[in-house]
């Protein structure tokens, strides 16, 4: 898991910024995490979607593949690639923006694009926050849909 997010984390540059930060924050006040009673966190459902506008070069399931393969899954076996194709399928109406059909589909990889990039950057993230830390204290997650 962790060489998967430092994988995720190269190609963001914002988001090594911020890891830094948070790596601080967790070694020299983790205890302030412990201390804090309940947490709520939360995202957008489409959450991230913007980031994948700099992907619009990617119009084939063979574009795609390599955009995940180059950019997020470099040490995965191909297998474990097409098993990721699969759970996000090569159909303009799905993918995010969610429940807007062949609406806002700049490219015919766009919307899928966007879906994997929310849920790798943003949604998985914070689930495993959750799970890191329901253990000890009450945690709440919520999912919005704008």
């Amino acid at each position: 898991m962790e060489t998967f997010y430092r994988t995720i984390l190269r190609n963001w540059f914002w988001m090594e910024q911020l890891q830094i930060f948070l790596l601080l924050a967790v070694r020299f006040n983790y205890s302030l995490i412990e201390k804090i009673t309940d947490l709520l966190l939360g995202n957008c459902a489409d959450e991230g979607t913007v980031f994948s506008l700099t992907s619009l070069n990617v119009t084939s399931n063979d574009d795609f593949r390599s955009f995940l393969k180059f950019n997020y899954l470099s040490d995965v076996p191909d297998q474990n690639v097409s098993d990721v194709l699969e759970l996000y399928p090569d159909n303009r109406r799905d993918g995010s923006p969610f429940n807007t059909s062949v609406f806002n589909a700049i490219t015919s990889q766009y919307k899928r694009s966007a879906a994997f990039q929310g849920d790798v950057v943003f949604q998985a993230p914070r689930r495993f926050f959750v799970q890191q830390r329901s253990a000890s204290q009450n945690v709440w997650s919520y999912r919005a849909s704008l």
